[in-house]
């Protein structure tokens, strides 16, 4: 029991004892298995990431989970599916694992597994939902997708071109913010004019061949005869090439073709000339303060339910 006490807090046990335990863990090898200290315990300290698709955001979103979490001692573990694998099959497989709390980068799109993580109770933090089965911290992307439509329109733009990735696909943040901004273009008595949805092995295809969807896409909009004014990219990643694409044609940007984004995972979308016209979404910022509203929810704490972020609106010369 104390080498147990010593492997989870070494303060627990005496001075004389830690030096003990410490030779002969050292003498023997012995590295402890966190993991499965977890699976032992009624109390695991176990927090899955679940993230749908794999993409550069991933990566802000992650290291400031890490960072809260770690701290707490509790060990968290990403989770992506990129659509291989349904997500009954794949939840099935982390809730074997006990987990303590879960936090979702995105949205469950299975009425089966939100039942039933809805029935266990888990502490669950979702960051991409209108409809969250626990808790919620977030942009309201619907939101965010109507004020950029606004603002197309309050600036006079009528050939709007609109491209992404997945874009019908619900368990990605991007889903929301092609939704708020079609219902907003629509209710004005205006339509898209060019639309370029890629699917996921599509993209994957541009950018193994060292391509990527930002050029591909402004390649296809400005031959195309439908003298688009304006590309609304849901992705700042596809917008930064878009832009780089421009600037190598000698096409000027806004006179010629205007670009704006939904940043929040490439600063350069603010330091290329002009800057991109952009609603900025401060990813690490989600998931620091979703890590922190799931300790409180694990450790009883008094949380709101709905937390709602306000993205910065930031008008560049873009558009």
């Amino acid at each position: 029991m104390s080498v147990s006490r010593f492997f989870k807090k070494s303060s627990l046990v005496s001075q004389a004892l830690q030096v003990r335990i410490s030779e002969a863990a050292k003498n023997l090898n012995y590295t402890p298995n966190p993991i499965a200290a977890s699976l032992a315990s009624r109390n695991s300290k176990i927090i899955p990431i679940y993230i749908p698709y794999l993409r550069f955001a991933a990566i802000h979103y992650m290291r400031s989970i890490n960072k809260v979490l770690q701290k707490q001692g509790f060990q968290n573990f990403l989770l992506s599916n990129d659509g291989i694998t349904s997500e009954e099959k794949i939840f099935e497989n982390i809730l074997k694992w006990r987990p303590q709390g879960l936090i979702i980068v995105g949205n469950i799109t299975s009425r089966n597994v939100r039942k039933k993580l809805r029935d266990i109770k888990i502490p669950l933090v979702e960051t991409a939902t209108n409809n969250p089965i626990d808790s919620f911290l977030g942009f309201d992307y619907q939101n965010a997708g109507a004020r950029m439509a606004e603002y197309l329109i309050k600036e006079k733009y009528k050939k709007i071109a609109f491209v992404g990735t997945s874009l019908d696909s619900r368990a990605l943040h991007t889903s929301l913010i092609y939704t708020g901004f079609c219902k907003t273009i629509q209710n004005s008595g205006m339509k898209i004019s060019k639309l370029i949805n890629y699917k996921e092995n599509e993209k994957d295809n541009l950018i193994s061949k060292s391509q990527n969807p930002g050029a591909d896409s402004m390649s296809k909009i400005l031959s195309s005869k439908q003298k688009i004014e304006v590309v609304v990219y849901a992705d700042d990643f596809f917008a930064l090439d878009a832009h780089i694409f421009c600037k190598k044609n000698n096409i000027q940007i806004k006179k010629d073709i205007a670009i704006v984004t939904f940043s929040g995972t490439f600063p350069a979308t603010f330091a290329v000339t002009p800057s991109i016209t952009s609603i900025d979404m401060d990813h690490k910022k989600v998931g620091l303060l979703a890590a922190e509203l799931l300790v409180k929810k694990i450790n009883n704490k008094n949380y709101q339910k709905i937390n709602y972020i306000e993205p910065n609106f930031i008008i560049g010369g873009s558009a």
